[in-house]
């Protein structure tokens, strides 16, 4: 009878175990899915298995239809992705100013590492830093047209 009711005991915590994970679970991904940035990770091979983020909206796009896909053939026509991707699994830490279908991102590649220390694959997070690279355009602009006219003025 103690072995039954030990089971049993065992048997719920067990149950209550899965729903708190289940739970857990679900909150990191509404996290993961709604934060305004760009999560991704590869395999050592360059597989795309993450692909998440709210900054996906930015793209017109959606992750999952890049999930089992190369990021080699995802980002052939941005070579500066491939490269960063290459010195990630390489062993860099890296973080990179890329532009992707006109946007503008700030990347961050990092290499993932088991326990003997052997890469992978990558994890990295990119924010669209497309309208903070404009004023910052449109500020340079600017001050060279000041500074051009003030030239002038001085001159005369």
């Amino acid at each position: 009878m103690a072995n039954i009711r030990n089971y049993l005991s065992l048997f719920n915590k067990l149950k209550r175990s899965k729903t708190v994970l289940r739970q857990s679970d679900e909150r990191l991904h509404a996290i993961i899915a709604n934060a305004p940035v760009i999560l991704w990770a590869t395999d050592r091979q360059g597989t795309i298995n993450l692909l998440e983020g709210s900054g996906l909206d930015h793209l017109e796009t959606k992750g999952d239809q890049f999930i089992g896909k190369s990021i080699y053939s995802v980002f052939r026509e941005t070579p500066q992705v491939i490269e960063n991707c290459r010195r990630a699994l390489g062993g860099a830490s890296l973080t990179s100013i890329v532009e992707v279908n006109k946007l503008v991102f700030e990347s961050r590649y990092s290499p993932v590492r088991d326990a003997k220390g052997e890469i992978t694959g990558i994890i990295g997070v990119a924010i669209d830093i497309t309208e903070r690279k404009r004023a910052e355009e449109a500020l340079e602009e600017s001050e060279e047209k000041y500074s051009l006219s003030s030239s002038a003025s001085s001159a005369r």
